[in-house]
């Protein structure tokens, strides 16, 4: 039996296993039963997920959490990227990230629009860089043919976080690497998710023509 419990998922099930753990105190997301630690505001969505989990420990007295998430890149690491980046003649600052694809349980959250955006961006002068693993080959070759560099399987998770500090911006679904540049970035750069408001949008017109 633990004395406190930190839930930072906030799902039906992990709170019911809160509330099912007998553990005295029970840090989470929302501000109702079965937590006895919570941030006072009801979560809507309204900040990034990493700003309410340092909201959620602080309410738990755990304090001094780093503003933003950092991933350090060793020396090795810099060194591939910056090799990579060299190899392939695309310049810091002038490429953007794209991730057109998500898991193959979730094909409702692949916006559709990839090809046109990475045209639209190749015509502004940015270089595309077409990102994912293993599973997204086949649709990033497609992607690629057309327009962009295929890095399919390029970089390690260390390597994709610094890989996205040198990127004007990125542009993906709701996916594994959504969250990974964010944690290398500055403020001034752009994370870009696309909402499943418009992704809703985007299907209803597409089902009207």
């Amino acid at each position: 039996r633990f004395d406190r419990i930190y839930d930072l998922q906030g799902s039906a099930r992990t709170s019911l296993w809160c509330a099912l753990s007998g553990a005295g105190e029970r840090v989470g997301n929302h501000n109702r039963y079965p937590y006895t630690h919570h941030p006072a505001s009801r979560w809507r969505g309204q900040v990034h997920v990493f700003e309410r989990m340092r909201e959620v420990l602080a309410s738990a007295g755990v304090t001094g959490v780093p503003p933003r998430p950092v991933l350090p890149a060793s020396a090795g690491v810099r060194r591939r990227e910056a090799d990579w980046l060299v190899e392939r003649r695309v310049r810091a600052r002038q490429f953007a990230l794209l991730h057109g694809v998500s898991s193959v349980r979730h094909p409702g959250k692949r916006w559709p629009h990839f090809a046109g955006l990475a045209a639209r961006l190749a015509a502004r002068a940015l270089t595309v860089v077409w990102i994912g693993g293993e599973a997204d080959r086949s649709l990033n070759a497609s992607l690629a043919a057309h327009c962009g560099v295929d890095a399919t399987g390029a970089f390690s998770v260390h390597e994709l976080a610094e890989v996205g500090r040198h990127a004007r911006f990125a542009v993906t679904n709701d996916s594994a690497p959504m969250h990974r540049p964010r944690m290398r970035w500055h403020r001034s750069e752009t994370w870009t998710r696309l909402s499943s408001a418009r992704r809703r949008q985007d299907r209803r017109e597409t089902g009207k023509r």
